[in-house]
């Protein structure tokens, strides 16, 4: 049933056409059907509304990883990753020393696959946006592509692994080497 929770509007939909169908083309019993129809459609709009999923729930933090990047927040950036991965901590400081992102850098193309158990996820991802390098203050238009590791840790999500990976040939590349 996460398939109704993940993206409940195509059930939506259908069930809203049906009714509309049911209210037209049939009299008495057909726009009963047609109530009928509708009220599927608010019920299921209502579950997606309640119902937050795990794929969601990695994607509100990457977003608030992301968001802390931009705001420069290290203690917002260190809060998203595990404490069994202190190197990632040092990585992603060195990264806010090295570059500041714009508020046009953005998410995009974000996949999300769970394992079995639920308790680890493998994220795959672009960004895309403004960026400046401190060292120079060159404004450039950059684009990546990652693959990111995360772990439930006491009901929350962390990073626990990044990869960068070429935007082109996928292939793996230093987290911090330019281009």
């Amino acid at each position: 049933m996460s398939w109704i929770t993940e993206n409940a509007w195509p059930l939506i939909v259908v069930c809203a056409t049906l009714g509309i169908v049911s209210g037209i083309l049939f009299e008495a019993k057909g726009r009963m059907a047609a109530i009928v129809f509708f009220l599927l459609a608010g019920l299921f709009w209502w579950i997606e509304g309640r119902v937050v999923t795990d794929a969601e729930i990695l994607e509100r933090d990457l977003q608030t990883m992301l968001d802390g990047f931009k705001r420069q927040d290290e203690a917002a950036v260190h809060g998203q990753i595990s404490d069994q991965s202190p190197n990632l901590r040092s990585v992603a400081s060195q990264g806010m020393d090295m570059v500041k992102l714009e508020d046009s850098f953005h998410l995009k193309d974000v996949r999300i696959s769970l394992s079995d158990d639920g308790n680890r996820a493998t994220v795959h991802l672009r960004a895309n946006g403004q960026a400046i390098m401190k060292q120079s203050s060159y404004a450039q238009t950059v684009a990546t592509r990652w693959e990111t590791t995360w772990a439930k840790e006491a009901g929350l999500w962390k990073l626990i692994g990044v990869k960068r990976l070429d935007v082109v040939s996928g292939k793996e590349m230093g987290i911090l080497d330019p281009g």
